[in-house]
């Protein structure tokens, strides 16, 4: 079963919306183009009414979807909610919406409903075979995005769905208009090729989390991140690692700081990479860092380092750059 799906439903909408607000199982709870202290239902019927629409029996009222997360992503509530709110925010930008994240069960997950009405032109939500190809382009960009593996495994699956579906069209239209019978069988084959390709490399990059194999993008990012930040009093970044687990990321590093800072001084070092590293990644980030006097190899550091020092031993030359060898070499303390 995919990790993101949605269905209509001809259903009152306050069937589903008193379901995904139940406080026994919602966590979280927000609101998009409604009033949040007002009655949500009340609200989809009033909308709906004002066009003269939802009062007739087999009349599609709103829509549900459903976003999880797996277990070993370790995605808090507050994090799941998020995913959900930003997805809600780029496929039913106009449209009202209750969010609500559950974590009554093993895995947390959040419910979207939809009301089916435009607010403002009174038409109807639809969703084209388009409509579930952006939805799944979405589920993929979350989940490169935040780091989970099962979002993209769940956009790959509506992509893979996506592509099955052109190919048993085409090859139906090409079998009915040429009587050629084996292109069916061609196309069969290409598009299984193509579904298994997907899956091997989903696979690929699961068993590359578990083995902890370096991910060049993350740590290219990273590097970026910290040479455009850097500070003049930053003599060294070093013996950098970073372990990835799910969304989240663990960093230990060395930070080499002027040999004459109090200890005072070190930890505001130590507490500016921090603030630097949240505001780029928010709370997936946690880190320990070890704070290096520039002298502690028994030699001066100061051709590479920038800052206006009142001992210095000899001229700047240049920095020493941030790079992907800073994480993946092992480098003396």
């Amino acid at each position: 079963m995919p990790l993101f799906k949605c269905s209509a439903s001809k259903a009152k909408p306050k069937n589903g919306i008193t379901y995904i607000t139940d406080e026994k199982k919602a966590k979280i709870v927000s609101v998009r183009n409604l009033f949040q202290d007002e009655d949500y239902a009340k609200q989809f019927e009033e909308t709906a009414s004002r066009f003269g629409k939802g009062d007739k029996f087999d009349e599609r009222k709103y829509y549900h979807c459903k976003l999880s997360c797996a277990r070993k992503d370790n995605v808090s509530p507050e994090k799941a909610h998020a995913y959900a709110e930003e997805l809600t925010a780029n496929l039913f930008q106009n449209y009202e919406c209750v969010i609500a994240t559950h974590t009554d069960t093993q895995t947390v997950h959040s419910h979207i409903i939809i009301n089916a009405v435009d607010p403002i032109t009174g038409k109807k939500l639809q969703f084209s075979k388009q409509d579930y190809v952006n939805m799944k382009d979405e589920a993929n960009r979350i989940g490169k995005k935040y780091g989970s593996m099962a979002l993209v495994a769940s956009g790959r699956h509506l992509q893979s769905d996506t592509w099955s579906s052109i190919g048993l069209v085409a090859g139906l239209l090409v079998l009915y208009f040429t009587g050629i019978e084996w292109i069916d069988s061609a196309l069969g084959i290409i598009f299984g090729i193509i579904i298994l390709w997907t899956g091997i490399s989903i696979l690929r990059k699961a068993v590359a989390n578990l083995l902890d194999k370096a991910d060049i993008a993350l740590l290219t990012d990273l590097a970026y991140t910290l040479n455009s930040s850097r500070q003049p009093d930053w003599v060294d970044i070093h013996n950098a690692k970073v372990l990835k687990y799910g969304n989240s990321l663990h960093l230990d590093c060395d930070l080499t700081v002027p040999w004459f800072y109090t200890v005072e001084q070190g930890h505001s070092c130590g507490e500016k990479l921090q603030d630097i590293l949240e505001d780029k990644y928010a709370d997936r980030i946690q880190f320990t860092v070890h704070i290096d006097p520039c002298n502690v190899l028994g030699k001066p550091q100061c051709s590479v380092c920038g800052y206006n020092c009142p001992n210095r031993k000899e001229p700047f030359q240049r920095n020493v750059r941030i790079d992907i060898n800073t994480f993946t070499k092992e480098e003396p303390r």
